[in-house]
């Protein structure tokens, strides 16, 4: 099966310009099409990889139309790329993908997570927040949030921060002291930790972080992004990609989660400081794609393909500084629900 990415460039045009510096650095802010001039059209080499990744995911559906554990992190990504994971493209048997999504609530919502991971998939493909399989996700979300620490989780920050993302892309307002927490936790190297407290500085919940606060209002020239963005381009690797700390080797995980943060912070990822070289994060994450469109965790291990694919599509179907699209109703990454 083949399928394509489809949208409408009115769909696209919802979504806000970010701001860029005129140099395309980490500090300052200006229009992001004055980026553009500065970095080559990448749109169609993404999307042609998007297809792929897209087809090879495919072949991941179970016949119960599900994808295991991973089912609401495909939905959303399904969504996302403007498919309907409730048609026929989306069902291999009986059952749709987002027919797996919904007999999976209540019994995967144990945390607030999970439940997150559920409630931006439901949002991404346009169906009722609040009445899934019984349950309102936005309800299941907010019980979990415990005024007298601003936390979703008590103990991890990237189920945190995921809640908080969740709720907005729902439409939902999230409490000031949810955002004040992730902001008091950063450490003085820009970064931050999965776990709330924990003293290492690593890329994926920065990267997340950073997707996540200008959602909730937190200014992209504001000392915690632009310290976040610093704390990127430090621990960049000479190939242009990102592991979970310096010291590892890159992978696709840590790559787009990094790009997806970069790009939602009105950064250039394609310019300096990110260009290592001939290298880009692009060109980091676009060389973990593998011969059959899924993309590998590292260039020496496939690990966990399917979450690797799905966070390579995350980061290759947002708007980039120099891309020319083409005309109203052809061809257009879906970018726009943020």
């Amino acid at each position: 099966m083949t399928v394509t990415v489809a949208l409408t460039p009115a769909v696209a045009a919802q979504s806000p310009a970010p701001a860029l510096s005129s140099e395309c650095h980490v500090h300052g802010a200006e229009p992001f099409e004055r980026c553009a001039a500065l970095t080559s059209n990448t749109w169609p080499a993404r999307m042609a990889a998007a297809a792929r990744a897209l087809n090879w995911l495919h072949t991941q559906q179970q016949p119960d139309g599900s994808f295991g554990a991973r089912t609401a992190d495909a939905v959303y990504i399904i969504g996302r790329a403007g498919e309907n994971p409730d048609g026929p493209a989306w069902q291999p048997g009986s059952a749709s993908a987002l027919d797996a999504l919904q007999s999976q609530v209540p019994a995967y919502l144990t945390d607030a997570g999970r439940t997150a991971k559920f409630l931006r998939a439901v949002a991404a493909t346009g169906q009722d927040v609040h009445h899934v399989n019984g349950v309102d996700l936005v309800a299941r979300v907010s019980n979990y949030y415990n005024p007298s620490t601003g936390l979703y989780h008590p103990g991890h920050l990237y189920y945190h921060t995921l809640a908080v993302q969740s709720l907005r892309l729902a439409g939902q307002p999230v409490p000031a002291p949810a955002v004040s927490a992730i902001l008091n936790l950063q450490h003085p190297t820009g970064g931050w930790e999965w776990r709330i407290g924990g003293p290492l500085d690593e890329v994926d919940t920065t990267g997340l972080i950073l997707e996540t606060l200008p959602l909730a209002a937190v200014p992209i020239t504001s000392t915690t992004v632009m310290s976040a963005v610093n704390f990127l381009a430090t621990t960049q690797h000479a190939d242009g990609g990102w592991s979970l700390n310096a010291t590892g080797a890159t992978n696709s995980n840590s790559t787009a989660l990094a790009l997806a943060g970069l790009l939602t912070a009105g950064r250039n990822p394609l310019a300096a400081p990110f260009v290592r070289g001939q290298e880009t994060p692009l060109s980091a994450l676009l060389a973990l794609q593998a011969a059959d469109g899924g993309f590998n965790f590292m260039a020496t291990a496939a690990g966990e393909r399917l979450m690797a694919t799905l966070d390579a599509l995350d980061a290759l179907l947002r708007p980039y500084p120099g891309d020319v699209l083409p005309p109203a109703r052809v061809f257009l990454p879906l970018v726009a629900r943020y």
